[in-house]
């Protein structure tokens, strides 16, 4: 048990579970906390919740406790990856515009502010790419 993160959360009641407005979501504030203990953990080590409940609830509302988690995190990580997914489609339009802008400038050399300022344009937009990645994604 040694690799594995043990969670204690104590329940004085299933509607501590719940969330104050629909019976059938986890309560954010236990989504938080469970979260927020997650944290700092490395990925290898599983997370093992281990609720202290006052009364022990019946199997039926033990089974709806489960799949109300795995409902809660199910949510959070197909909203992460929609926001990795756009901002991958977000980066891969500014690399390709960045490069257009800087080919544009490379064949324009009759007006010379122009070609400047396309070529400025261009590299200010992969520059925008390369901060993303470079400080951005490491965090």
């Amino acid at each position: 048990m040694k690799d594995n993160l043990i969670i204690n959360i104590k329940i004085n009641s299933v509607e501590d579970i719940t969330n104050n407005f629909n019976d059938n979501k986890l309560s954010d504030e236990l989504g938080k906390y469970i979260y927020d203990e997650c944290l700092g953990t490395p990925l290898n080590k599983i997370p093992i919740l281990n609720f202290n409940f006052k009364n022990l609830p019946k199997k039926e509302e033990q089974e709806k406790i489960v799949d109300m988690i795995r409902s809660y995190y199910g949510l959070e990580i197909k909203e992460e990856m929609m926001h990795i997914e756009y901002n991958n489609i977000r980066m891969s339009f500014l690399i390709v515009l960045g490069v257009i802008f800087i080919l544009i400038s490379n064949l324009l050399s009759s007006v010379f502010w122009l070609e400047e300022v396309l070529l400025i344009i261009g590299w200010v937009l992969i520059w925008e790419v390369v901060y993303d990645l470079v400080f951005e994604e490491t965090k």
